[in-house]
């Protein structure tokens, strides 16, 4: 897998953060399981980037039974320090995407649902994250107008809602689009 990167002035570039979701195919009798199943899963950067960077992994077990996980599913670093410490310690603060993962219930072809999705991020966008010069910034806006297009399929064209000032019209994905 190859992330996009985020350049950062002349001198550094941020790998924009994966989502990676995985699915167990097969059933285990239940005269096996004797207790929760271990999962092993490894993430590596190549190794002639070890001395920059390091892979940071949290995970939550989520049942298939429930429509949305009882807590937020994803928690990630929201800025690096630049410290040669790999630990959390080396990032100042975590940010939680309320939004991920979407619930099963979403329905991709209903743009009021997208409609709520967009504003969600939205929200998260000008109220969480806030610094545009973080990777995390350039994540979401992208995955905004991802969202607001899918309530908004004939944007320019057309109504569309009005959106926080502050997420300019750029990106990959709306640049394309337009």
């Amino acid at each position: 897998v190859r992330p996009d990167v985020e350049y950062v002035g002349n001198d550094h570039a941020f790998l924009q953060p994966l989502l990676v979701t995985i699915y167990f195919s097969g059933s285990v009798p239940q005269n096996l399981i004797r207790e929760r199943i271990p999962i092993k899963i490894s993430v590596s950067v190549s190794e002639e980037y070890n001395n920059f960077m390091a892979p940071v992994i949290r995970a939550k077990a989520w049942s298939v039974c429930q429509s949305e996980p009882s807590e937020p599913a994803l928690l990630v670093p929201l800025h690096y320090t630049g410290s040669d410490d790999f630990s959390m310690g080396a990032y100042t603060q975590d940010v939680t995407i309320p939004f991920l993962p979407l619930p099963r219930t979403f329905d991709f072809t209903d743009p009021r649902q997208w409609a709520t999705l967009s504003k969600e991020i939205e929200c998260w966008l000008v109220n969480k994250v806030q610094d545009s010069s973080l990777p995390y910034w350039t994540w979401g806006k992208d995955a905004f107008w991802l969202t607001f297009i899918g309530a908004h399929p004939r944007f320019p064209d057309g109504e569309w809602s009005v959106w926080d000032p502050r997420i300019p019209v750029e990106g990959t994905f709306i640049e394309e689009w337009l």
